[in-house]
């Protein structure tokens, strides 16, 4: 008889761990999702396709239900990335940390407390600055620029923002010749065309090719010239603190002869420097679905995801430029991807203590 308690016992119990199992397994695969949103940028730009890929492809994968946010670009996405709710991330230029930087410098203390938290999870795409000037200007080269009347997009703009930096930067905190009686860009292109002289420079900066330069080859030759870069010149050196050398490809408009050297911005997904456990648990997952995940976003996503520096096969996250560090979360995450899964470093006391393992 105790044989058969004893048996029976067993089974009692085996059955109800099973069943707590069970019932703990339902509870892990029913946990809600963490909600948090990202801001982009304007509804028909790449910021904000980017946001929906990383929210459709990424997100899910670290339990994260990522709502995504238009915007009116990467001046208001650092305001919302202090004060607007659940947004815990960002897509902005890797510029507007500067502009923020010369507003402390100044003593402007809001500035100073909402780029101070600011963190780099990913460097992503280039965006080249295309400088258009009549084909017969006299200006040759992007530093000949100072005094000149130029046309930058609209107030809160991407453009507007990296022209008033980058001038600051060649001539001694100046700012730029802004034509404001120019409503947008086609109104600032048909003035070029029509050499009224209200426009020296019409100025973009986007991933090339832009469809408004993107016309017939003779008549791309007859009325536009860019500008090129001479990073040798002393109006340069702070501002390739901040700006990327690139080039404005050949095969990107059918009416440039040659390559032209260029400047160029970087667009970067950001976040804060959370300190709560919640925010590092939930970031470090989304980290490592990023790692996990990427090769559809390559093959599924924008296809500015294919100029992104990183990958898992090439880890390594590249230098930033001046004032911007990486989240420390993220950043040992990704730097440690082999092959489509992070790989787990080793559980260091400086780690334990940073909570990292």
């Amino acid at each position: 008889m105790n044989s058969i308690r004893s048996s029976f016992g067993s089974r009692s119990l085996r059955g109800l761990v099973a069943a707590a199992l069970v019932v703990i397994g339902s509870a892990v695969e029913a946990a809600p999702a963490v909600e948090y949103r990202i801001v982009t940028g304007g509804p028909t730009g790449t910021y904000f396709t980017f946001g929906q890929n990383l929210a459709s492809m990424v997100a899910p994968g670290a339990n994260v239900s990522l709502e995504v946010l238009n915007s009116a670009g990467s001046v208001q996405n650092v305001r919302d990335m202090r004060y607007r709710e659940k947004v815990k991330f960002a897509l902005v230029q890797s510029d507007v940390y500067q502009a923020y930087v010369r507003l402390a410098e100044q003593g402007d203390k809001e500035a100073q407390d909402l780029i101070r938290p600011l963190r780099v999870v990913l460097p992503l795409y280039r965006e080249e600055m295309h400088f258009v000037v009549p084909a017969d200007s006299p200006l040759k080269y992007i530093d000949e620029l100072r005094g000149k009347k130029m046309f930058m997009g609209p107030d809160g703009s991407g453009s507007a923002l990296s022209l008033t930096t980058l001038y600051g930067l060649m001539f001694d905190g100046e700012r730029p010749n802004r034509v404001e009686s120019v409503v947008d860009y086609k109104q600032a292109l048909n003035s070029l065309l029509d050499r009224d002289g209200k426009i020296d420079a019409v100025v973009f900066v986007a991933g090339q090719p832009i469809s408004q330069l993107a016309v017939e080859a003779e008549l791309g030759r007859k009325h536009y010239r860019l500008l090129a870069l001479r990073p040798d010149q002393p109006a340069l050196k702070k501002a390739l603190e901040v700006y990327y050398p690139t080039e404005i490809s050949q095969q990107s408009y059918g009416w440039l002869s040659a390559n032209v050297p260029t400047l160029s911005v970087k667009a970067y997904l950001i976040t804060y420097d959370y300190p709560q456990e919640f925010n590092r648990q939930a970031i470090g997952g989304f980290a490592r679905s990023l790692c996990e995940n990427y090769g559809r976003l390559v093959s599924q996503g924008h296809p500015k995801w294919k100029q992104v520096g990183w990958s898992p096969e090439h880890p390594a996250l590249e230098p930033l430029k001046a004032g911007w560090q990486y989240y420390s979360v993220t950043q040992s995450i990704l730097s440690s991807c082999r092959g489509g899964k992070p790989v787990a470093p080793a559980c260091t006391p400086e780690r334990a203590l940073l909570k990292l393992c």
